[in-house]
């Protein structure tokens, strides 16, 4: 049982042999948003008093050989080394940025962008590299039926979290400024906008 109303879901899968990659990434995905749907639907039915349920979750696709990690009031499927590492390290960037569910960039190259996704953040690799991470938002069929909205806003993100990437502060500002014009309360923007005043601020 949870000590708490966060209910945490951590997915590593052996993403190999490739020609499974993309079905693997896209269960996984799917398996996620069902959970955060049915998350969501138990929330409403609760009284107001009641601390409606959250989800967060980190998907992860490995490389490596797969098996369980345990429990310890969270729901895990996992594997050993440096994937389970990665997936609780995009558990606490989930945490947070506030946001339900995190991918890594290896599962969205996986999935194939049958995905809607929004570039939430940026972390460095083992070996140096410095590789997006995503948050979910549709998977699969859901993608067709994301409204025009959406796609413009997961856009104007991206289009402000690669900015930032590179250093081009007033860009990024922005193009968050246009996305809030369709979130306003979006947690993640106001985050990303004081990042960047304080970015501009340091300067």
């Amino acid at each position: 049982m949870l000590q708490s109303n966060v209910a945490e879901l951590i997915l590593v899968w052996n993403a190999l042999p490739e020609r499974h990659q993309e079905d693997q990434a896209l269960q996984g995905c799917r398996a996620a948003r069902l959970i955060q749907t049915g998350l969501e639907a138990l929330g409403e039915t609760l009284p107001p008093d009641v601390m409606p349920p959250v989800l967060r979750a980190a998907l992860v696709t490995g490389k490596e050989p797969t098996g369980p990690l345990g429990t310890e009031h969270r729901l895990r499927w996992g594997c050993w080394g440096r994937h389970a590492k990665e997936a609780e390290q995009l558990l606490d960037l989930a945490q947070a940025w506030q946001v339900s569910i995190i991918l890594a960039s290896s599962t969205r190259e996986a999935a194939r962008r049958k995905l809607l996704v929004r570039t939430l953040d940026y972390t460095a690799t083992h070996d140096g590299m410095v590789l997006p991470v995503y948050e979910l938002w549709r998977a699969g069929d859901e993608v067709r039926e994301s409204s025009e909205e959406e796609q413009q806003a997961a856009s104007l993100y991206d289009a402000a979290s690669e900015a930032y990437l590179v250093g081009d502060i007033e860009p990024a500002k922005r193009a968050l400024i246009q996305y809030r014009s369709f979130y306003p309360e979006d947690i993640p923007a106001i985050l990303q906008l004081q990042r960047l005043v304080s970015a501009e601020t340091a300067r």
